[in-house]
């Protein structure tokens, strides 16, 4: 009989915020795919778990995926995580967990802390839909397109930044769309967590003045405009 590979959830900051199952699944299986060793390592050491963790990216060599693949066949169970959050989420995970489906072995989620969720926990303006987007594009061309969509399609829209772009990403495309809504959130479940709100000109502002530092995780809607 094959093995499971688990698709587990880990906190997104405070490691306090990791489920039950989530503990019990890493104790259960026989081996944990991380994205970075030490990570995982730090995160095992707050459970008191001892695993053998082998490290796995969207890098890792098909032959690895194909030693992953062999031993879940022959009856071992993997846990695929990642530095934070749900793998195969703007994270490592989707290849090996499509290879594992094609091979007819289980996939099963254990489900956990999300950023997207934490963040529209919070957001405040009601809204029947929201769209993830991942990471805001490097590339001219992907970021014209994701502005058009910004602007046409009516929800919330939550993508990632890293504080390396961050600021110059808010001053190119965002400050002057004083008709939206932005939440920004920062350090989300940390000890300096900090929730950044007002038009993207206003959150931008108080974002400068703070340190920029840590994920960020970005959420804006375009407000409707009052009836006269």
């Amino acid at each position: 009989m094959s093995g499971i590979l688990y698709v587990v959830a880990t906190p997104i900051g405070n490691l306090g915020d990791i489920t039950k199952r989530a503990i019990e699944t890493l104790e259960l299986v026989d081996f944990v795919l991380a994205e970075d060793t030490r990570v995982t390592h730090k995160l095992l050491q707050y459970i008191n778990l001892k695993k053998r963790v082998f490290i796995y990216t969207d890098h890792s060599p098909p032959s690895q995926e194909d030693k992953i693949i062999e031993e879940l066949l022959s009856g071992k169970s993997f846990a695929l995580v990642t530095d934070a959050g749900t793998p195969g989420i703007s994270d490592p995970g989707e290849k090996i967990i499509d290879r594992v489906l094609e091979a007819q072995i289980q996939v099963v989620p254990v489900s956990g802390p999300s950023a997207v969720a934490t963040l529209m926990s919070v957001f405040g303006k009601p809204n029947p839909a929201y769209h993830f987007w991942g990471f805001f594009p490097p590339k001219q061309k992907k970021q014209r397109e994701l502005m058009e969509y910004f602007d046409n399609i009516p929800g919330v829209h939550v993508f990632f930044e890293s504080p390396y772009r961050v600021i110059k990403t808010l001053e190119k495309f965002f400050i002057e769309k004083d008709k939206f809504h932005m939440v920004i959130g920062r350090e989300m479940t940390k000890m300096h967590e900090t929730y950044y709100r007002g038009t993207p000109q206003e959150a931008y502002e108080k974002l400068k003045q703070d340190k920029v530092k840590g994920e960020f995780c970005i959420g804006l809607v375009k407000l409707k405009e009052k009836k006269k």
